[in-house]
């Protein structure tokens, strides 16, 4: 959900089944679509990556599947290589500014594609 903070985002992926990829439709698409769309940002942020891949589960259960050299990055280094391939994220400056946008957007408007252990680990800290 990197990328919900763009209301259109044709000007950075293209996927040839999609005539016009937008944020508002993604709880439409099937996961295969889902899959080729997650496919296509991290082929954009991270050029060619190992093909070794990580499931990542949303609250309702779905799951894509997510290459590991994405979802283990060292999340300044991985924000820093967002920005470098896709300067118009680059007004986000300033520590975190990005990463609370993104989380703030998904928990506002897309609670589906919360990933189930980062609602996990809230829960957690909530039982303490």
């Amino acid at each position: 959900m990197l990328l919900a903070i763009d209301k259109q985002i044709d000007n950075i992926i293209k996927i040839e089944e999609i005539e016009s990829i937008k944020i508002r439709d993604f709880p439409n698409y099937n996961l295969e679509t889902l899959q080729k769309i997650s496919n296509k940002i991290v082929e954009k942020i991270l050029g060619n990556y190992k093909n070794d891949f990580v499931a990542l589960e949303f609250l309702d259960k779905e799951s894509i599947n997510l290459s590991k050299d994405y979802m283990f990055m060292q999340g300044h280094k991985l924000e820093k290589i967002i920005k470098d391939k896709i300067p118009k994220l680059r007004k986000y400056n300033g520590e975190d500014k990005l990463k609370l946008e993104v989380i703030n957007k998904v928990f506002e408007d897309y609670l589906e594609f919360i990933p189930k252990v980062f609602y996990n680990v809230f829960d957690e800290i909530q039982k303490k």
